[in-house]
């Protein structure tokens, strides 16, 4: 008896649903969806072509943006500070998201299929540990915010550079481990992966499987730090910063201003990241469980639904580098230092920049209590 196969698709995988008992899904039982694509008679077709050389040149615009963030921070070492180095972090997840995302527009426009390489278990797996390792760093940076700003010293006194940087390794290493899953129940069909429910029936499978990844990558996040934030802003409310009043680091006026500044800064630039994310994701995570949970779903206009949703996550990822520039004030200074080739040339020019920002600490040592000193990791 010919096994039934009941399958359905998210905008990178399959679900399929058999019986123990039954075979293994096969090529040749297996059909894959977006019915405008698979009439496909060569790489160019009419109804999503222009829709995925769209989808490419903003991939590529995205992997750009980000990809510099990456570099201003790495180059110029006076850019590094906690915020900055988290905004790293979420510039290197969405470089990982687009580049594993962009392999079915980059083949059905060029004919270039990535998958050859990589399989398509690696897109599958990636994707959602990189949505999962965005939320976790913004949640990070919001505790590290929180803590900063109700326990400065501690916190100065604590941290180490070593630490922040194993804190986001280890949030890397929890994304993987959470998502381990994937790999092992992703069956790959060369151009195609499904993944396979056994014992499960197709329903049951779906609405698990996408509540599960609605709650870690989505909806637990915005919780935590919504949270975070919103006790910073009620102790903001209560009056000065503590460094401000009763730290005796802060030695002038002067440089508790500066310090209050550039705090308030960092909360701001983080803040609008985490209003972007909130906003760019909504609709892709209500599609995703809108589709698991409602049998009435109409799948006639799924593609509809995926290339709005998948364009609402393109714009996060290509706004997102305007946002980080506003962690830091000298950050359009590097930028405009970059386009003019100064940065390349070792000129003076850029010389005096670095200088200029390294003054006001004589030993050029930086200093562990102090944070109007220890600005790269405040």
């Amino acid at each position: 008896m010919d096994p039934l196969w009941q399958h359905f698709e998210t905008s990178t995988v399959e679900f399929l649903v058999w019986d123990e008992h039954e075979l293994k899904p096969s090529p040749d039982n297996f059909t894959p969806s977006f019915p405008e694509e698979t009439e496909e008679t060569g790489v160019f077709f009419t109804k999503t072509f222009v829709y995925n050389v769209v989808l490419v040149v903003v991939n590529l615009l995205a992997l750009s943006l980000n990809g510099f963030v990456v570099f201003l921070v790495a180059r110029f070492r006076e850019l590094r500070n906690t915020v900055t180095l988290c905004f790293v972090n979420l510039a290197i997840t969405d470089i990982s998201l687009v580049l594993f995302s962009m392999s079915g527009s980059l083949r059905r426009t060029t004919g270039i299929d990535l998958t050859v390489i990589t399989g398509c278990v690696a897109p599958v797996y990636l994707h959602a540990a990189s949505i999962f390792c965005t939320g976790a760093t913004m949640a990070f940076l919001a505790f590290d915010r929180y803590r900063m700003i109700t326990s400065p010293l501690k916190t100065l006194k604590e941290r180490t550079n070593r630490k922040l940087l194993l804190s986001l390794l280890a949030i890397w290493i929890l994304s993987f481990a959470v998502y381990a899953f994937l790999p092992i129940i992703t069956v790959d069909l060369g151009p195609y992966c499904i993944i396979a429910y056994k014992n499960l029936d197709k329903l049951t499978g779906d609405r698990l499987y996408h509540t599960f990844k609605a709650i870690l990558n989505y909806f637990l996040p915005l919780t935590v730090t919504s949270y975070l934030y919103l006790g910073i802003y009620l102790h903001l409310r209560k009056g000065a910063l503590p460094s401000d009043s009763k730290s005796s680091v802060t030695v002038n006026g002067r440089i508790s201003k500066t310090v209050r500044e550039r705090r308030l800064r960092g909360i701001l630039s983080a803040m609008l990241v985490v209003v972007l994310f909130a906003v760019c994701f909504l609709p892709t995570t209500v599609m995703s469980l809108w589709r698991a949970w409602d049998i009435n779903f109409p799948d006639e206009d799924y593609f509809k639904y995926h290339t709005i949703t998948g364009l609402f996550s393109r714009i996060n990822v290509i706004a997102n580098p305007f946002l980080y520039t506003l962690s830091a004030p000298n950050f359009k200074a590097k930028i405009k230092m970059v386009f003019r080739c100064c940065c390349w040339v070792g000129d003076t020019e850029n010389s005096s920049a670095i200088i200029d920002s390294r003054k006001g600490d004589s030993s050029g040592r930086t200093s562990e209590t102090d944070p109007s000193k220890n600005r790269a990791w405040t």
